[in-house]
This record gives structure tokens, sequence and C-alpha cells, in this order.
């Protein structure tokens, strides 16, 4: 093996090409994480999102990718299907609920124009739903989808650490933490920016209503990482009445547990996440359900029940 030994000259040089990337660092689109991070996650850098199972850890990650349209991307859903994902991904970017997208393809003979405006919109996102994917599988995914989009993976997204390599990473701590350090060295070699979410253990978030600190994480995880994002949801508390918990089934605070790049921001900032259509927002943003791109979801639509909160 060839080592890349380098002078400081060479160093500077790579410094300044990433300086002049008109995209350095990819935000959120949301300014509790963009702000204090000075405008996101940089290439080689790693972010954990950190929640409890029915948070919304899928939904942040894809409102992430929303807010990102011509960043080449490629998405590793380990536990999703890939047909899936994209209609999650609809239903942000429309603004239309995934039931009613359901009912549009069945009625516009397979092509509503949801479905359209959201592939021309994203032309450079990628998705890779192999089960038990490993590291190298995924080093390679980057490299291959690199070459089939003709310009690097900026951002890679893994859903979720729990499952790289199979459900058998399940157990110990010590190999959660090597995966960690292995999606650090993704992110160095490939030089991408990688956000990985990370499932909460039980009893760990109480049951993912109160906030979350850095030891939260099933079996560890967060050393290696740039950021840690926590989330979590009040309407999860299960002593709630109905009546509480529909008054605040829209909150979700987010946390910045941990921040290389300045001061981490650990106490939650309430956020909107709509239960309709899994779109994030500031909560102070007015709510809507109005697509990006001018579609209308039909939310009052009687026949249909309530759907249940679920992980988006």
């Amino acid at each position: 093996m060839s080592l890349n030994i380098r002078d400081v000259a060479n160093g500077f040089d790579d410094y300044r090409q990433w300086a002049n990337d008109p995209t350095p660092r990819i935000g959120m689109g949301l300014e509790f994480f963009d702000g204090p991070t000075r405008g996101g996650i940089a290439k080689a850098e790693c972010a954990m999102i950190l929640a409890y199972s029915s948070v919304g850890k899928t939904s942040l990650a894809l409102n992430w990718i929303v807010n990102n349209p011509q960043t080449p991307t490629i998405f590793f859903s380990l536990e999703m299907s890939w047909r899936l994902v994209v209609a999650r991904l609809a239903a942000i970017n429309t603004g239309t609920p995934t039931w009613e997208l359901e009912d549009l393809v069945k009625r516009h003979g397979g092509n509503p124009p949801q479905l359209s405006a959201t592939a021309y919109r994203y032309p450079h996102l990628l998705g890779v739903d192999s089960s038990e994917l490993g590291m190298k599988d995924m080093k390679q995914a980057v490299l291959e989808g690199s070459q089939k989009l003709g310009r690097q993976i900026r951002l890679v997204v893994i859903d979720y650490m729990e499952l790289v390599g199979g459900a058998g990473l399940l157990g110990k701590s010590e190999q959660i933490d090597r995966v960690a350090v292995k999606i650090r060295a993704l992110a160095k070699d490939t030089d991408t920016s990688v956000v990985v979410l990370h499932q909460v253990g039980k009893g760990d978030g109480s049951d993912g209503y109160l906030p979350l600190s850095l030891d939260a994480g099933k079996y560890g995880g967060h050393h290696p990482m740039d950021y840690v994002i926590g989330a979590y949801a009040p309407r999860l508390d299960r002593k709630l009445g109905k009546d509480e918990r529909e008054r605040i089934k829209e909150e979700m605070f987010l946390q910045l547990l941990k921040n290389r790049s300045g001061m981490a921001a650990p106490t939650g900032v309430r956020h909107r996440l709509s239960p309709f259509t899994g779109k994030l927002s500031e909560w102070s943003a007015t709510p809507s359900y109005t697509s990006l791109v001018g579609y209308q979801a039909t939310l009052d639509t009687p026949a249909r029940p309530e759907p249940e909160l679920v992980d988006f």
C-alpha cells in the first residue's frame, strides 16, 4: 500500500480548493444546526441523528436531503425499501401525504405530477436498499454512484447504524463503536459528508418524549462523530390524554448535543414535524401543508381516518 505523504504546501492547496467550493458545507436548512456549525456539515465530517423509535429519525434525514436538491447524494436504506423512501421524499417535497400519493397513482395511470416533479427536482439522489450492507459495500457504492452521476457524491445518509453489516451488530457496544469508526473512515476516504441514524436504547430516552444526552445512544457510537443531533417528541408520553396528544402532535425538539465546529446547544429547540407529510420546519414558520412546487394536499377527505404517527 502506498502511503499518501504530503507536505504543508500541498495541504494548503487542498484547503484552498475546499474553501473555494461553492458548497463547502451542507446545511440542514434549520438555524438550530446551520448557525452553530457555520453552515452545516463539511466534507470528511460525520453527523449522527440520535432518537428513540417513532420520533422521526428518517424524516429528519429526508428533510436534510429535501433542503439540498442539487447535492449529489446516496441514501443507504438498510431497513426500508427504496420505493417507500422516495414516496416519503415526494410527500415532503410536494406536501402530499403518502396515502394520497398512492390513490393518485391508481387514478392517474401511475404518473401523478407529484412523482414526476420530485424526480425532476432530485436528479442527483441515488438509493441503495440492500440489506446487511457492510462498510466496504458502501464505499464501493459511493464510488460507483459518483461514476453514474458524473459528479462526486457529496452527501451519504445511512439509515440506520444498528443494521450496518446485518442484525449481528445489535449486540455489543464494541461492535457499534467499531462501526462508528468505520463510518468516520468512509467520510474521510471518500471526502463526503456522512449522516447516520442511530437508535436510542430502551429506557435511555424515556420512550422518546424527554431530552437526550450523548450517552443515550444504544451501545454508544457517538465518539467519532463531529456532530450529534438529538430528537425527542413530547407526544410519545404515554401518560398524555388524547386531547393533549392532539395539541402537541406536531412538536419535535431538536438538540445539538455535540459540535466540533463550535458550541453545543443541548437544550431542545422546538420544531414542527407534519404528521401528514413528514415536512420539518421552524416552529415559528406558518404551518402549511402546501407543496413547495404548488400542490395542495387534500387533508379534508372525510372517508379516510387520521393516520397513526409513525417513524417517517
